[in-house]
């Protein structure tokens, strides 16, 4: 052991991020963070820590790859930056983890802040969005799920142990509500469990009445997810939109849908909804071109990239007609609506469906009788349906094919190579730098703040690599 006198302003270098972090603090407004502190005659009081410190602690620890409170807490007892912050004092992990998750619509408010700074200098235009999503795992294991009887078994043993602890008092009275409130936290989890399985099974399209959802015991929000490392495993699904001038976040959402097909609306409308106005194009990957997004990016008069794939084996592939009496084989004729088989029947016009993606099917049915009566039923009408054929047509969405011939120029196609280099580089930083492979917290909202806080440290790092870079040639 040695005694030494230490000069705390020397533990950091001015360009270190802990004290960039601090500085830029200073120029935002962070008094709805502080909303909540008021002193309370007749009661204990508890640690008054400065919000500002509290965030620009979390900052910097998202910057190092830490994300656990308990860890954060045992840095700052050796950690220049940490010591630096904090002035050598050590916060406990109980008022960071709860800070963290605390202050939901001032970290929120406090996002769209600095976004409206960097948009006042410059560096934010909304010219070209780029649009993608990622899964990030939760804090949970796939040994968690269970379905509908498995859980009302749970719920029941929850609810006798709530009881049992309640009318027990042979503890000290601190541990005793301690123990009252872990047993209640515990069977609301179960509850919303349920509720959650309800949810999925109330929302099943096809194969409703045999489809048997499963959720989680400790994370109902969480969904079994692929993943780009391969695997099914409970996720949730990250959507960043990031704008293509300096690669600057500029919205962060959490959802529970395991696929992207219908998340490209609800993100340009939060970031109209936060600059007051729309980008001038998006850029996103083919999980989020569909007809749907088509026409409502056309709608909006925003200028959409995707990658269009089109389905294949058009023309009855998989269809149980002989050859020859397949779709193709039919002749559309335009003036009457209707079409002609190879046997020179015809089938009329008897519907229409709209899809998910936005397709609209129109639908073709010969009558039973005249199918009944023709000597080539069994190679055209083939399966257990004792019905006439029937045949679909798609019908033309002049927004749809106007992005198709679009796509094809060189232009569009310039356009869209630079997606993944600008849309998947926060992703990379997530994971790789900041570590966030894994939620630190549970529950949708929980997970949605961390990913707010881990957007705001990555854009206040760019940001001050970008300011870096501005006075560089200055200074030469």
């Amino acid at each position: 052991m040695i005694m030494c006198t230490l000069d705390v302003e020397t533990l950091v270098g001015e360009e270190h991020p802990a004290r960039l972090f601090w500085g830029f603090l200073e120029r935002v407004d962070l008094s709805e963070f502080a909303a909540g502190v008021r002193s309370r005659e007749g009661t204990a009081g508890r640690p008054g820590t400065d919000p500002r410190l509290l965030i620009a602690i979390w900052l910097y620890a998202y910057s190092r790859g830490i994300g656990s409170a308990r860890e954060v807490s045992r840095q700052m007892e050796w950690e220049p930056g940490f010591r630096w912050l904090a002035a050598m004092e050590v916060i406990n992990h109980h008022t960071l983890s709860d800070f963290r998750v605390a202050h939901q619509a001032a970290l929120e408010r406090l996002f769209g802040e600095v976004l409206g700074l960097f948009e006042h200098e410059g560096w934010i235009r909304l010219e070209r969005v780029m649009q993608d999503g990622t899964k990030i795992r939760a804090q949970c294991g796939a040994s968690s799920f269970r379905g509908r009887e498995s859980l009302e078994r749970h719920l029941e043993r929850a609810r006798e142990h709530v009881r049992r602890v309640s009318a027990s008092s042979e503890e000290e009275p601190r541990r005793q509500r301690a123990r009252e409130r872990g047993a209640r936290e515990r069977e609301e989890r179960i509850e919303q469990a349920l509720e959650q399985w309800r949810r999925l099974k109330e929302t099943k399209q096809q194969d409703k009445k045999s489809y048997q959802p499963k959720v989680s015991l400790t994370e109902p929000e969480a969904r079994i997810m692929k993943t780009s490392e391969g695997g099914l495993v409970p996720c949730y699904n990250v959507q960043v939109s990031t704008d293509a001038g300096h690669g600057l976040i500029v919205d962060t959402a959490v959802t529970t849908e395991v696929n992207d097909h219908h998340q490209l609306v609800g993100a340009m409308e939060r970031v109209e909804e936060r600059f007051r106005r729309r980008p001038g194009q998006v850029v996103a990957d083919g999980d989020y071109t569909t007809n749907r997004s088509v026409v409502a990016m056309a709608q909006r008069g925003i200028d959409f990239y995707g990658s269009w794939s089109r389905a294949a084996g058009r023309g009855g592939w998989r269809s149980h007609q002989a050859p020859e009496f397949r779709k193709e084989a039919f002749r559309y004729h335009a003036d009457g609506d209707r079409y002609e088989c190879p046997a020179g029947k015809f089938l009329d016009f008897s519907g229409r469906q709209v899809q998910a993606n936005g397709t609209v099917q129109r639908f073709y049915r010969s009558p039973t009788e005249q199918c009944r009566g023709c000597e080539h039923y069994a190679e055209c009408v083939r399966g257990k349906t004792r019905r006439g054929r029937v045949v679909t047509h798609q019908e033309v969405i002049v927004e749809v094919e106007q992005f198709r011939r679009k796509m094809e120029t060189a232009e569009a196609q310039r356009i869209y190579r630079q997606r993944s280099e600008v849309a998947e580089f926060p992703f990379a930083w997530f994971k790789s730098f900041f570590r966030l492979r894994r939620f630190h917290v549970r529950g949708r909202a929980k997970a949605g703040m961390e990913a707010l806080w881990v957007s705001l440290t990555f854009n206040l790092l760019r940001y001050f690599q970008l300011q870096r870079q501005r006075m560089t040639p200055a200074a030469a």
